[in-house]
Formats: structure tokens, C-alpha cells, sequence
């Protein structure tokens, strides 16, 4: 008793951490003191679950990630060597083997799993909660490609601890399977929209994997190549490619690429890393590799073929002639993509519905449907994608017809917003209602609200507890719900578009990525390979865009003005060219007296209207180097020349990993925070910082029509308003000159 009140005491002083708070950015050292007395209580399990717990704050992300601005500089930190997981987490910016957190009152992520063929499975969830979370009436459902299969409930607290969840093989697909954990959660104590922030559920997904029931009778083959290399993917492992001797790394990479190419295609998201090692390396450290691939040297007369090695991998065993050639490159890459066999489940993991404009279209037809919102704060998305060539500048109004229906007898102050890609366009109040089905509202906003490509309506939710001292009651039903026969009504426009770095990479082509001097003597032809993989997942397009890889120092031989490539250079070499200047906050300055503050409010109004004007005739050039001023990144991407928008540049500092800059751009098309405009920095934390100019031209696809000359024209002006402006200044001036020739003339002629 005298061990536990003096570690409660100390837990109180801020001595030790509790195991809970680890999570949320606790001390690991202090864990592992509250780790060593615990043993000495007579609490048998918690010793376990302690010492069995690992810890996030360690190996999530490396040492000063979370607080260091350029954690990408550090080198890529590998995989953790006891990561077994076979599910793959394609949530933005996720990566292999790290936890993923369920947080509020409701949230979801979405796991996928590649099969060779359906098969029943047992799902291993290995997971822990805050203390705050109520076991009894939370849970997590585990829905396996839109059927709920089993409900986890949220009760380890101290450690990590692991469910299972069996999987009919009836629920399963052959190829991509969407394993969505949905989690709903209730607070112990309070019920107030503030503490839903302390509710959270974390996943260590290194530790969980689903495994078949019965062993499969043989893996080899096609199928099971691409299984076994969706696995190495899931865990960010490597394949291993290994090489007689006498083959080159450049030729070894040109005899796997069609393989790879047609692989991910078929397995979807991010590829794994390519180690090219020779037959009699050792094999690395960690679990054991799930697929391999093996260049032999043999005649024209061997045939490729998949086995099964002793280590239990997956082996493609392709023969190569003595001078690296491969003529069974195509033969190969047709076996993996499964010619002659059934069409897997998608692997377009990215894909969003495509909305028709100018046809008023049901979220049914969208894929979605009816949309419940639940708990005191919640968020639900309507995810959808324009055509490229679709662009609205003007006061056009896009539409909302909403079918709705709303809870009787919610809190005081309930409401829900409706948010359209960050602007907000509506307020519903939810507090005033009965709980019959509500009729249909007609939501309108600015269609210019919109851009081609991914676009996203946020429905904002809010009904806080006239009791929050007290714990939620639980409450049946949803708090509002939106049908699926609601409809969304984009306004058609001429095909036109204006260039941008997403267009850009939609249309990248696979051969088109090529590398400056200096940066080709610095990358590895896997490397350069890994990135390929990478971007062809999200091009979409013609393959008519290409991209220049570049070191920092090869910007000065592009055609910059000088300012602005000391600031590229800045941002990407500090350690050469210095950092950003220090601020310090002086101790003598002095509170400004009434007088002083009287006249500073109009010169501030004045210093924001010169500001305004200089910028409405600063060149792009002078924007960028503005905006370019203080900035640090990892890599930089640009569209150099606006007369040729199709030609993208990359300039990557020397410590970063390409294999970053890949899955950062991995999707990029298809992704709300990728990058755009026509400048786009990768910060340190993995997002984009985009800057857009102001003086690139609207481009005009196909032929001007009588119906579609006033809305195009109406793009041009509002795209380009100083050239609108000093157009329309010119032609007043000449009327003026002309009517002051007229009246001048004719005076002369009355004398």
C-alpha cells in the first residue's frame, strides 16, 4: 500500500509519467521507472502489459522529429525489425510499421489487404485507449469491404494488448481488401465537445496482421508474387534483387522494371524499398522476406519461373543473358499481372467518384450513401473529382440540394456547418426541430469555390451537453443525418484550365523522368526506379509531362533571375548558405503613449494600401522571391518555364531520401494537401507549402462556342483583371481621344 500511494505521489508531482500520458508526448525514461516498481505491486498482470508495451514516442518518428523543422534531413530510419504486419495503412502521409490513431467520438482509417484468393483469415488487432475512453459503451467495428465482421472494445489502458477477429472467406476478395476500423468512443466522465479531444484509441499496426486459417497448398505463382510483395510493402521492407556477377546495377533495374511496373499496378500504394545484393550476400537483419527476385544467368532456352525459397519467400526467377539483356522481361511482367486469370479487386486506392458538371447528380452516384452524424463534434466528408479542363473564375453559383433529417429535442447551441474546400457556406442550426424528416434545402455557393481535381463538402457537426460535468448519456440514433438522395449541382463550363503542378503530374509520363549531371552521380538506379514506381501510381494522364531531378547546385545553370536562385538555394542548403535570421525581443523598448498610437493606425491603413498596390504590379518573379524568404525545406518542386507547363523540375537537398520526395508526390493528383500551383515546398513535417502566380495565361482546350463565349471570357477577365482592366482603360482612352478628335474637328468646320 505504501508502494502505490508513493507512486501516486509521485505521478502527482510530475516525478514520474503515467502510461497513459505516454501517448500523448510522456517521458519514456519515467516509463521505464514506473515500469520497475510496478512488478512490486500485487497486481500480477500489469507487469506484462507493462513491459510488453512498446513505445511510440521512440519509434514512431526519429529522435527530434517532432519538434525539429527539417526531420526529413535525417537519414530515412528503417523499419522496426519486429514488424510482421501485412496490412497496409493509405492514409496521407502514413507510413509502414507506424501506430495509427483512432481520436474523438467517432473516427475511422481505413486498412487494406492484398490476397491471392480468398481465404478465411484471422484479423489480429493489437491495440490500446486512453483511460479516458469507457469500455463498456465504446467500440471499434472492423468492416471488411462494407460488412461489419466483429466490434473490438477499447478497454487496455496500460499496454498494448491484442484482439482477433475472425473473417469468413466470403467477405474477402482476390486482390485489394478494405479493412475500415471505425471507432466510437464515450467519455468516463464529462460530456463537453472539449473532452472528446482527450478520447483516442491507438493501433500498433507493426504487431497486427491478418493470417489464413488453413496454410495455403503452394504461394508460387503470379497471385502470390504480388501478395508476397504487398506484404514487403506493408512492412517497408525491401526487396531484395539479387545479381550474378557481371551484371550491373543500371541492367539489373532495367530487367526488373517491367515486373515492378505491372506489380504495383496491380497491388496499388507505395512500393516497397529495391536492395540490389549479390546471391552470397547474408540476408539482413529482421523478420523474413515475403517475396524475392533472382537474376540467373542461362541461355535463350530457360523459362522464368516462381518458387519457393527455403527461407519461405516468393522467388521470381528470371533469366538474364551474360550482357544483362532480358528478353523475358514482358512474359514475366504478363504473369504477375495475371493475364488469363480473374480480374483482382481494384488496387486505384486514390480513385475518387467523378462528378459530371452541368448534370445535377445524387450522392448515390457518387458511391455514398446516407451520411449520420453522431456524438457532441463530428466531421463527415463528401469526397468527389472535376475534369481537369473544368475551370470557374466568375460569381457562377453551385448547388446543395439537401435532404436531410434532424434529432428532436437537441442540446441549446446545436448546429452543423457546411464547409465547401475550406470556405464556409452555410450555418443549419439543429436546436429548433422536431425530428421529422426536414424538407429539401438548397444550399448555394460560389461555384469558384471548387477546382479540378479532388475537391471536398465537410459537414461540421456540433451539439455540446447542457450537462458536461456529467458522462454522455447514450442516445439512439444520430444527432442529424444526410440522405443519399441529396444532390449536388456543379455549373458546366468551357474546357478550359489553368497549368499547375497537379495537372502536370497527372500526366506524367513513366520514361519521362530523367536526371541532372550531378544529381545522376549521387542516385542509385533503384532509387531513381523506387521513384518511378511511386509517381506512375497517380498519373493518370497522356504521359506527356516530364520531370528534371536536380541537385541545389545545378539551379544556377537554369534560367533564374539570380535572387531568385540564392532562395531556392537558401531553402534547401542552409547549412551552406546560412540560416534563417535569429529574433531576439528587446528589454529596453518602451509602451507607446496614445498620441503615438493615434498616429500610427492611419499610416498602418496607409502601409496596407501601398502594400496592396505594389503587389497588384509586382512581377512573379518578385512574388517568389518574397515568398520564398525564410522558408526551409527537403525538396522543391516548380514549374521553371509557363510557356511549357508539361515540364516539371525537382530540386532535392542532398540529405534527403528520394524515397521521401516519391511518397510525399505518391498520389499527388488525386490528393486534397498535394502540391499545386507552380512552386511547392516539402517542409520538414511532410507537407506542401504551395505558391501560386498570378500571370500564368488560362489555356482554351478545343473550340469556342456562342454558349460558351461568355463564361470563358468572363474566366479570362477574372483570371488576368489587370489585363482586363488595362484593356478596357486603353479602349475608354482611345473612345475619348476619338470623341475629342470629333468635337475639335467639327468646331473648326462651324468657324
Amino acid at each position: 500500500m505504501t508502494r502505490a500511494w508513493l507512486i501516486s505521489a509521485l505521478i502527482a508531482c510530475g516525478g514520474l509519467t503515467a502510461p497513459g500520458a505516454l501517448a500523448r508526448g510522456g517521458d519514456p525514461g519515467a516509463y521505464q521507472q514506473l515500469a520497475q516498481l510496478i512488478p512490486q505491486l500485487d497486481v500480477p498482470s500489469a507487469p506484462r502489459r507493462a513491459e510488453a508495451a512498446p513505445q511510440p514516442t521512440d519509434t514512431v518518428l526519429p529522435d527530434g522529429a517532432r519538434f525539429g523543422a527539417r526531420s526529413f534531413e535525417q537519414p530515412e530510419q528503417a523499419p522496426r525489425p519486429n514488424c510482421i504486419t501485412n496490412l497496409r495503412s493509405i492514409e496521407p502521409g502514413s507510413r509502414a510499421c507506424r501506430p495509427v490513431t483512432l481520436t474523438g467520438e467517432a473516427d475511422q482509417r481505413r486498412l487494406t489487404l492484398y490476397l491471392a484468393e480468398p481465404a478465411d483469415q484471422t484479423l489480429r488487432i493489437r491495440h490500446r485507449s486512453g483511460i479516458d475512453v469507457l469500455p463498456d459503451q465504446s467500440g471499434i467495428d472492423v468492416v471488411v469491404n462494407g460488412t461489419v465482421v466483429d466490434t473490438i472494445r477499447p478497454g487496455n489502458f496500460v499496454g498494448f494488448d491484442t484482439d482477433t477477429v475472425t473473417v469468413p472467406a466470403d467477405a474477402l476478395l482476390a486482390g485489394v481488401n478494405r479493412i475500415d476500423l471505425r471507432a466510437r468512443h464515450f467519455h468516463r466522465i464529462f460530456c463537453s465537445p472539449e473532452t472528446t479531444f482527450a478520447l483516442w484509441t491507438e493501433i500498433d499496426l507493426a504487431n497486427s496482421d491478418a493470417r489464413p486459417q488453413t496454410p495455403p497448398v503452394s504461394d508460387a505463382g503470379g497471385a502470390g508474387f504480388a501478395a508476397a510483395l504487398a506484404a514487403l510493402a506493408a512492412r517497408e521492407a525491401p526487396l531484395v534483387v539479387t545479381h550474378p556477377d557481371g551484371i550491373t546495377e543500371a541492367q539489373s533495374m532495367a530487367a526488373v522494371t517491367p515486373v515492378l511496373q505491372q506489380a504495383m499496378q496491380r497491388i496499388g500504394g507505395a512500393p516497397p524499398p529495391i536492395a540490389l545484393r549479390s546471391p552470397w550476400d547474408l540476408p539482413p537483419p529482421g523478420p523474413e522476406p515475403t517475396a524475392r527476385i533472382a537474376l540467373v544467368v542461362a541461355d535463350e532456352a530457360a523459362q522464368l519461373r516462381f518458387a519457393t525459397g527455403g527461407d519461405g519467400a516468393t522467388v521470381l526467377v528470371m533469366p538474364v543473358a551474360a550482357d544483362g539483356s532480358n528478353t523475358l522481361a514482358g512474359q514475366a511482367a504478363s504473369m504477375v499481372q495475371g493475364e488469363g486469370t480473374p480480374a483482382p479487386a481494384s488496387a486505384d486506392l486514390s480513385a475518387l467518384p467523378q462528378l459530371t458538371p452541368g448534370t445535377p447528380q445524387p450522392l448515390s452516384a457518387l458511391g455514398y450513401g446516407d451520411i449520420a452524424a453522431a456524438g457532441q463534434l463530428q466531421q463527415r466528408h463528401i469526397d468527389f473529382a472535376l475534369p481537369a479542363n473544368w475551370l470557374v473564375l466568375t460569381s457562377q453559383r453551385a448547388r446543395l440540394l439537401l435532404d436531410h433529417a434532424i434529432a428532436a429535442d437537441l442540446p441549446e447551441a446545436s448546429q452543423m456547418s457546411i464547409i465547401v474546400n475550406g470556405n464556409f457556406v452555410r450555418l443549419l442550426p439543429l436546436d429548433r426541430r422536431t425530428g421529422a424528416i426536414e424538407p429539401r434545402l438548397p444550399v448555394t455557393f460560389e461555384a469558384r469555390y471548387l477546382r479540378p481535381g479532388p475537391n471536398r463538402i465537410t459537414f461540421d457537426t456540433v451539439a455540446p451537453s447542457p450537462l458536461p460535468d456529467l458522462p454522455c448519456a447514450p442516445r439512439a440514433g444520430a444527432n442529424a443525418e444526410i440522405f443519399a438522395t441529396s444532390v449536388i449541382d456543379v455549373p458546366a463550363s468551357p474546357a478550359m484550365y489553368r497549368p499547375d503542378l497537379r495537372r502536370a503530374l497527372g500526366d506524367l509520363g513513366w520514361d519521362r523522368i530523367t536526371l541532372g549531371a550531378r544529381a545522376q552521380a549521387r542516385l542509385q538506379p533503384a532509387e531513381l526506379l523506387q521513384l518511378r514506381l511511386a509517381l506512375a501510381s497517380g498519373a493518370r494522364g497522356a504521359g506527356t509531362a516530364d520531370l528534371t531531378i536536380i541537385h541545389p547546385e545545378e539551379i544556377a545553370e537554369r534560367q533564374f533571375p539570380a535572387d531568385v536562385r540564392r532562395a531556392i538555394q537558401r531553402a534547401l542548403l542552409p547549412a551552406v548558405t546560412g540560416a534563417a535570421p535569429e529574433f531576439v525581443i528587446s528589454d529596453t523598448a518602451q509602451p507607446a503613449d496614445a498620441a503615438e498610437l493615434l498616429w500610427q493606425a492611419p499610416m498602418h491603413t496607409w502601409q496596407r494600401f501601398t502594400d496592396w498596390f505594389r503587389q497588384f504590379w509586382q512581377s512573379d518573379d518578385e512574388a517568389l522571391l518574397a515568398w520564398l524568404q525564410n522558408r526551409q525545406a527537403v525538396a522543391l518542386l516548380m514549374q521553371p518555364d509557363g510557356e511549357a507547363p508539361e515540364s516539371l523540375l525537382l530540386v532535392k537537398a542532398p540529405t534527403t531520401a528520394l524515397r521521401t520526395v516519391a511518397l510525399s508526390l505518391m498520389h499527388a493528383p488525386t490528393r486534397l494537401d498535394g502540391p499545386t500551383g507552380q512552386v511547392a515546398l516539402l517542409d520538414g513535417s511532410g507537407q506542401w507549402q504551395v505558391w501560386h502566380a498570378r500571370q500564368i495565361p488560362l489555356r482554351l482546350e478545343g473550340q469556342l462556342t456562342m454558349a460558351s463565349l461568355r463564361p470563358a471570357l468572363g474566366n479570362y477577365a477574372s483570371g488576368a483583371p489587370t489585363v482586363f482592366v488595362g484593356v478596357f482603360l486603353s479602349l475608354i482612352l482611345l473612345s475619348c481621344i476619338a470623341m475629342l478628335a470629333l468635337v475639335i474637328l467639327t468646331r473648326e468646320k462651324d468657324r
